[in-house]
This record gives C-alpha cells, structure tokens and sequence, in this order.
C-alpha cells in the first residue's frame, strides 16, 4: 500500500501537530542535555529527528488564500 502524495490539513490540524511536538520537544530535550540520564545518546537522536520534522513541516506548509483555514501539505 502507498502514502498519499498530498493530504488536507486544517489549520487547526496543523497547530494541534506543531503544538504537540513542541511540547515533546521540551520533554526529549531535558534528558538530551543531562549526559548522565541512562538514555542521553537516544534523546540526543529524538530531539534531532523531532525538530527535523518541525522543519519539514514548515517548510511544507502551502497557505491556501481566502478563508485560509485549510493547508495542502505536499510530500515528495
């Protein structure tokens, strides 16, 4: 089975995802910084792939004009 190449995100969808990364962001990032925590390499490695994805998102993001509450999020 394939993925979309485009699916429709409210605006509100997309805040609600960005939103909920940032704040896992802000989880991951307490152990990513203490070398001591048991699981510091693997936080490290989150942190990066979380904040990647914050990245690709925006860059993503097509703003649709007019009413502007719907975002066509491309992938490649």
């Amino acid at each position: 089975m394939a993925y979309d190449k485009q699916s429709e995100l409210s605006l509100h969808d997309i805040d609600l995802i960005e939103k909920c990364l940032r704040r896992e962001v802000g989880t991951v990032s307490s152990r990513a910084y203490n070398k001591q925590h048991p699981h510091f390499s693997e936080a490290k490695a989150n942190l990066a792939l979380i904040q990647s994805l914050l990245g690709k998102l925006q860059n993503q993001k097509a703003w649709c004009s007019g009413t502007g509450d719907v975002a066509s999020v491309q992938t490649a």
